[in-house]
């Protein structure tokens, strides 16, 4: 019954980490192309720079 209890609770974490981490990249993500714009990078660069994260993952995983 204690190993039950302790697996629930592990996997309450492991969805809360889920969640805050989707949630921060949804709130982060669509505001980094402008910032990239604010600090002099072109649409070329900022397309690259913005492609390389899932160039990475498929790549590394």
């Amino acid at each position: 019954m204690l190993n039950t209890n302790k697996t629930g609770i592990q996997a309450v974490f492991f969805s809360l980490f889920y969640f805050l981490n989707f949630a921060s990249l949804g709130v982060f993500l669509p505001y980094l192309a402008l910032f990239f714009k604010e600090n002099g990078f072109s649409g070329l660069q900022i397309g690259i720079v913005l492609a390389l994260v899932p160039l990475c993952k498929f790549v590394f995983t």
